[in-house]
């Protein structure tokens, strides 16, 4: 037992043979004193308690009051070397986690910024495009159609492909209405006819 230990009444001290209790509040009372008081109370501070004597059934938890202050700070040294080394390595750990994030959180607005500029310019282009009026031509004819909703009809391709070539396409009288494409006839059409069969 420690030589520190003492009767916080009458000041004796611990020796082999007496009995030394250890109240809830934290006295500690030699048998003596402790027999004068009701059980109940510290004899100390009159504060409601309980007694505990002092041996080595102790629970762990009262033992380590007992214990030598060069002990107990060898101990708390391991516990506060154990705790800061994990506690290290997962501020460690969430440090990478935030760096990364913050790096792909730049990445982003980054991008985000290039792609405000890269919009900006197409709506300015885009402006641009519906200010000004577009007529429809076909295969870069300079001779448009009158509306670009005007439908595709077989005159209106020969007529165009024709204005491209200098020369119109001219039907030969009843040239329509006498062809037939049945299998006596057509082989004696000639490649002109047939080129304007196909056509219309």
């Amino acid at each position: 037992m420690a030589d520190w230990i003492h009767c916080n009444k009458c000041f004796i001290r611990y020796r082999p043979g007496v009995k030394f209790f250890v109240t809830t509040c934290g006295h500690l009372t030699c048998e003596g004193c402790t027999s004068k008081s009701d059980g109940n109370k510290c004899y100390v501070c009159i504060s409601p308690c309980q007694y505990i004597i002092l041996n080595n059934d102790l629970k762990p938890e009262m033992q380590l009051f007992f214990r030598s202050q060069s002990d107990i700070m060898e101990k708390f040294q391991q516990v506060f070397t154990f705790q800061e080394v994990n506690k290290s390595a997962l501020l460690k750990n969430v440090t990478d986690k935030y760096l990364i994030v913050k790096s792909e959180l730049m990445r982003c607005c980054k991008a985000l910024q290039d792609s405000k500029k890269e919009n900006a310019k197409l709506k300015a282009v885009l402006k641009n495009l519906t200010g000004q009026n577009f007529t429809p031509m076909l295969n870069g004819s300079s001779h448009p159609f009158s509306s670009p909703s005007q439908t595709m009809t077989s005159n209106n391709y020969l007529n165009a492909v024709s204005s491209r070539r200098g020369t119109p396409f001219i039907y030969p009288p009843n040239q329509r209405s006498n062809i037939s494409w049945n299998s006596k006839n057509t082989p004696h059409m000639t490649a002109h006819q047939q080129s304007i069969k196909i056509c219309t």
